[in-house]
């Protein structure tokens, strides 16, 4: 503001004026153009990161239906099977591309095949238990009479009372 204060009267308007420009120019600029690139720079990390969840999301579910299978291979038929295993190849395949909304999509076809498949595994475990209805022994706990533990009696338990200090 020193310049202002030497300059003649006629000037003085123009010269504050392009202070101002100056100012602008060198000062606020440089700052929208670094939190547009900041916001830009945000934006894409965000998506990774999604991209990054849902990955670790489909490899989780994969591994947990492949050993859901192994664990129940004898329950399972050959159809239910093949589509769950078909599910986990396209989940898989999904997983390598970049495209964040197949990716949710194959994940939710595999959620699906999952339900189905313990729809069936539910069925499966069913029918034993149903076969053992007739006799009483399936609605009790642990399938014994009384409810008790296994090596449990009912004389071993002991009543107390709490209270609080």
């Amino acid at each position: 503001m020193l310049i202002v204060a030497f300059l003649p009267k006629e000037h003085g308007p123009a010269v504050v004026a392009a202070l101002l420009v100056f100012r602008v120019i060198y000062y606020w600029l440089p700052l929208l153009i670094a939190a547009a690139m900041l916001g830009r720079n945000e934006w894409r990390l965000s998506s990774k990161r999604q991209l990054g969840e849902l990955r670790k999301q489909a490899d989780t579910m994969t591994w947990q239906l492949e050993k859901l299978i192994q664990e129940h291979e004898a329950k399972l038929r050959a159809p239910d099977k093949e589509a769950v295993t078909k599910a986990i190849e396209q989940t898989r395949a999904e997983a390598k591309g970049d495209n964040v909304e197949t990716l949710k999509a194959a994940i939710h076809r595999l959620e699906r095949a999952l339900h189905a498949l313990s729809r069936t595994l539910y069925a499966t475990a069913d029918a034993p238990a149903e076969a053992t209805a007739g006799d009483g022994a399936a609605h009790r706990p642990n399938g014994r009479p009384g409810g008790t533990a296994p090596g449990g009696r009912e004389e071993d338990a002991i009543e107390a009372e709490f209270e609080v200090k």
